[in-house]
């Protein structure tokens, strides 16, 4: 984290039996100000092994509250239930937070394909305020615009054992 420039961070201590666990980098300036966090715990009744906690962190940017959620959802060789079983559980987490007037940024390796169905990602989309996937909004907005994005990446992680692209790491607005 030093060595690029952050002198903050977080993370999480999650039951995860491989001790994986997620974190977030940050720079406080007087615009944006750390305020508090959290690991947020996936009940059993929600995912029955234990699995990466949810890190929620709290800043203030510019006088109003900014909550990151990080997230590290189930592999995609666990069955889609049990990460649509998470999506649902963090949507009611972040649907708690905007009830109390907080923005959300729910970042991480989400682990969704898109063979998952159903797919993970509808938890986010049928709430009363849907969340948006960055990149993929940014890559409409770039072709709609004639924006060059060939030094883009076609997607956030490839798989060489199946030469293929996938969309795991997310940032939804």
């Amino acid at each position: 984290a030093k060595s690029l420039g952050y002198e903050k961070f977080l993370v999480s201590e999650s039951p995860d039996a491989r001790g994986i666990d997620v974190a977030l980098f940050y720079r406080e300036s007087e615009d944006f100000r750390y305020i508090d966090h959290e690991s947020i715990r996936i009940p059993s009744e929600v995912y029955a092994k234990p699995t990466r906690d949810v890190l929620r962190v709290t800043f203030e940017a510019n006088g109003e509250k900014m909550t990151f959620m990080v997230n590290h959802w189930p592999s995609p060789h666990t069955a889609p239930p049990a990460r649509n079983n998470v999506a649902r559980f963090v949507a009611q987490k972040i649907d708690q937070l905007e009830a109390q007037g907080q923005k959300v940024i729910p970042i991480g390796d989400f682990n969704v394909t898109k063979q998952d169905v159903p797919n993970p990602f509808d938890s986010f989309s049928k709430r009363n305020n849907p969340l948006v996937d960055l990149e993929a909004n940014y890559r409409s907005w770039a072709e709609k615009n004639n924006v060059d994005t060939k030094f883009m990446p076609p997607a956030s992680y490839y798989y060489a054992g199946d030469h293929e692209w996938s969309h795991l790491d997310r940032i939804f607005l």
